[in-house]
């Protein structure tokens, strides 16, 4: 019995114990939990403008519809979306396969009134290719095509890296697809980490010895930053929308983007950006492009005049 003058030598269960009911007090405390579909829905603008609005009169000097005749002119709208190798170090917690898994269940779940990333159909020999057939403003048909990819093989960075083939042809695999994208898509989303500029990154991290991100490393040379470059010069010259959200992407990344003079949209993020808030701001863009949404409401499809939100730059075209 405890007698007052030592203290009782407790079962580790009960430290157990406690420790589960801070957790589960945790969680339901933390408003940063795993959200719900309803929370990552994108706004949708009062008064909605997309090209579908734009009298025939008024087309030729339109540039929304013009910027979406350019963009769906063959019939199709390529999308690739790639989620980069989002690790949380010091912290071996990986989580871009479960944010993939939440952009798939917006993909194929039902429409709602003024969202259109949804209602897709899953191709049944390949997981990451999704399908639907919606109607161009000039009432062509158009076939949606979406390519979502993740960068890691399992939420634990260290047992990704003991995987001698699998993570490094995961890696190869998601970088293939946004790379392959830049030349031939017509939107290109990346959502990942900047890697203080050295992304777009779909590997392991580079790391110091004490497990945090070796930022240095990733600053001088600028790995992800120059293919990505490399890979929007090799193009045809066509119209296209790129998606970067990622951490003061707009700081890192927007001026060496649009300095290829080419004729990309681009998003990007101005501040760090919590993994929900770039998710939500994705699936914005997603639905805005899909519904064809003229600036005013494209804007705001990717909260571009709230904090922790968007920079839209070009797109559609002025």
């Amino acid at each position: 019995m405890f007698d007052g003058k030592k203290f009782p030598r407790l079962s580790w269960h009960w430290f157990a114990v406690a420790a589960l009911m801070v957790a589960v007090l945790f969680f339901f405390r933390n408003p940063k939990r795993p959200p719900t579909p309803e929370t990552l829905l994108p706004p949708v603008p009062s008064e909605l403008e997309t090209a579908y609005g734009i009298s025939k009169a008024e087309r030729a000097a339109s540039p929304c519809f013009q910027t979406y005749e350019e963009l769906l002119s063959d019939g199709v709208l390529d999308v690739r979306i790639v989620f980069g190798y989002k690790d949380a170090r010091p912290a071996r917690y990986v989580g871009d396969r479960y944010e993939r898994a939440i952009l798939v269940e917006y993909l194929l779940g039902e429409c709602r009134a003024g969202f259109f990333a949804c209602g897709f159909d899953r191709d049944a020999e390949d997981a990451d290719l999704f399908r639907k057939t919606v109607r161009a403003a000039n009432g062509a048909k158009v076939l949606v095509r979406v390519r979502v990819a993740a960068s890691s093989v399992g939420p634990d960075d260290e047992e990704n890296r003991e995987r001698d083939a699998s993570q490094p042809q995961q890696s190869a695999y998601a970088e293939r697809v946004f790379l392959d994208g830049l030349k031939v898509a017509d939107v290109v989303f990346y959502d990942g980490h900047s890697r203080d500029g050295g992304g777009p990154d779909f590997e392991p991290p580079q790391m110091l010895k004490d497990d945090h991100v070796n930022y240095y490393w990733y600053v001088l040379r600028t790995p992800g930053l120059s293919k990505t470059v490399d890979a929007l010069k090799a193009d045809s010259g066509k119209r296209r929308l790129v998606g970067v959200f990622s951490c003061v992407s707009d700081k890192h990344f927007s001026d060496v983007l649009l300095a290829t003079k080419k004729k990309n949209g681009l998003i990007t993020s101005p501040n760090l950006i919590y993994y929900t808030e770039a998710l939500r701001n994705l699936i914005g863009g997603l639905s805005a492009t899909i519904g064809q949404f003229c600036k005013h409401s494209f804007a705001a499809a990717v909260r571009a005049d709230e904090s922790r939100s968007s920079r839209l730059e070009n797109f559609p075209a002025n």
